[in-house]
């Protein structure tokens, strides 16, 4: 996946004919004349990124200062976006139905390739003010605290009035009316602003759910602990909040903890994990997690490895300018959801698709359906091919919010949207439906060298290749089979010096060796 930094959007307008009156395209449509298909191709980004983009501009420098590559902050920023929006918007689908801004979201990388980095740069926005309302928070429970004791001592005098008049034979109508008015008086706790939790049972995290704040986000840096943990036994409950659904747990030692959409009830997740552990929980709980539609829910964020080759300039130069106008923008989002605290229960501003945006949205429906038919893309990963459109439109919904879109949502939006949900598909798919073995190997291999390219080295002996590369491709076949596959795709060319071979690591720098043939 690699974000553009053009100055426009590219030129995408597709006619809506070869559709049934009621505008949905049929499914022969793509190759009905004037037909263009809006959704990218794998490894394809179809819009061009704008200059002005707050969004690229932010993932482009955290990318560059940290040395990661650009779709895991971009992965991490969206996370952050829907924690902070998700209590306050919901955005209409063109199929009638209105959804949460919520997502779930996995960033799978190995140790050291600076998960943790981006995540606190990113997430940072959110504890900080956290932190700031929770110091608010203390005194409001103490003065709660002290209006309690007021009130049960008021309470106790009037019960006290009773006792005396009903000894006296007197009436205690009026008394009896008192305590009824004061008890009905409602007297609720403040409510603790936090929005972020960490290494939390089911039971904890809808009680705080229900008793704080009504929108939340589950998130892990260490994402092996989860899989072990009781979250993971419950991958329903993980459905039902991430689509605002009814939601209700109990225990035979604590009252039932019932959480209803009409409560503003929005969950989204943020998990950071190695390979191995992700590895280890598909070989035990993948095909129930793909069977509750658990995984297809999930945007995969699943990075090259970056380790090897970040190298650092003496000089080198640190621009945060675009990054602190995001995280302010953020900030904004996260302080807003202050009047939860306040008014748990308040209605949320939905945002709506512009006509050409809508039009645009079903057809990307249509066309992610349409895939998902025998011989389709999504043919082997149905769950995650029909929630597509629907995480389009979520995505679509955040943007416009962090670009600080006015009015309705507009086509370019919901078209870059397609494209990030369709870039991180690939990850999905490369994570989950992994391709043949040659394949894999070739991809290793080509990592691999991309360190040596790193250093400036353009031309390699092939041994050097089959002795230090990597351990699994030193058998000869596996490692001729990915090399094959590598010059069948222009990553490498051969070279021949003599009796050695030798393998050009840039072949568009081509390179002829003293008195030898590529």
């Amino acid at each position: 996946m690699r974000i553009p930094t053009t100055s426009r959007y590219s030129d995408i307008t597709p006619t809506h004919s070869g559709m049934y009156p009621n505008g949905y395209p049929s499914v022969n449509s793509a190759s009905t004349s004037g037909y263009q298909q809006l959704l990218p191709l794998p490894g394809e980004w179809r819009t061009v990124v704008p200059e002005s983009s707050l969004l690229w501009n932010a993932v482009q420098q955290l990318s560059f200062n940290e040395q990661v590559e650009p779709e895991m902050p971009l992965a991490i920023i969206l996370a952050a976006t829907a924690i902070a929006a998700q209590g306050l918007y919901n955005v209409h689908l063109p199929n009638h139905k209105t959804r949460p801004l919520s997502l779930n979201i996995k960033v799978v990388a190995a140790s050291n390739e600076r998960k943790s980095s981006s995540y606190n740069h990113v997430m940072s926005i959110i504890h900080e003010v956290e932190a700031d309302y929770q110091r608010q928070y203390v005194k409001l429970v103490a003065d709660y605290n002290a209006e309690i004791k007021v009130l049960n001592a008021e309470e106790k005098a009037i019960l006290k009035a009773i006792e005396k008049a009903t000894k006296q034979g007197q009436s205690t109508a009026a008394l009896n009316i008192k305590l009824k008015e004061h008890r009905e008086v409602e007297h609720n706790p403040p409510r603790l602003f936090q929005l972020l939790y960490q290494d939390v049972t089911p039971e904890a995290y809808l009680e705080g759910l229900s008793r704080d704040l009504p929108s939340g986000g589950i998130i892990t840096d260490e994402g092996h602990d989860t899989y072990k943990g009781a979250l993971m036994r419950r991958m329903g409950l993980l459905n039902n909040l991430s689509d605002g659904e009814w939601v209700r747990t109990s225990r035979v030692s604590r009252e039932t903890t019932r959480l209803a959409p009409s409560q503003g009830v929005r969950s989204s997740a943020l998990w950071l994990t190695q390979p191995a552990p992700l590895e280890e929980f598909l070989e035990r709980h993948g095909e129930m997690a793909r069977a509750t539609g658990t995984l297809g829910r999930w945007i995969i964020c699943a990075p090259r490895p970056r380790q090897g080759g970040r190298l650092l300039l003496h000089d080198q130069q640190y621009d945060w300018s675009h990054w602190e106008a995001l995280k302010a923008r953020i900030k904004d989002l996260v302080k807003a959801n202050r009047v939860l605290t306040l008014l748990p229960d308040s209605p949320r501003e939905c945002l709506q698709l512009s006509e050409a945006a809508a039009r645009d949205w079903v057809q990307l429906h249509n066309e992610c359906e349409q895939q998902c038919q025998p011989g389709g893309r999504f043919e082997h990963c149905l769950d995650h091919g029909g929630k597509l459109p629907e995480i389009m439109g979520r995505v679509a919904g955040l943007l416009h919010l962090i670009e600080g879109g006015e009015g309705d949502i507009q086509r370019e939006t919901v078209l870059m949207a397609a494209d990030i949900v369709c870039a991180f598909s690939d990850h999905f798919q490369r994570v989950f439906l992994p391709p043949p073995q040659p394949i894999q190997d070739a991809e290793q291999l080509d990592q691999w060298l991309d360190q040596l390219r790193n250093q400036n080295l353009q031309v390699v002996r092939h041994n050097f290749v089959r002795q230090c590369g990597p351990n699994r491709l030193r058998q000869k076949h596996r490692l001729e089979a990915a090399l094959e596959i590598l010059i069948a795709q222009n990553r490498i060319v051969p070279l021949y010096h003599g009796r050695t071979r030798y393998l050009n690591l840039k072949p568009h720098l081509q390179i002829f060796l003293p008195g030898g043939t590529h």
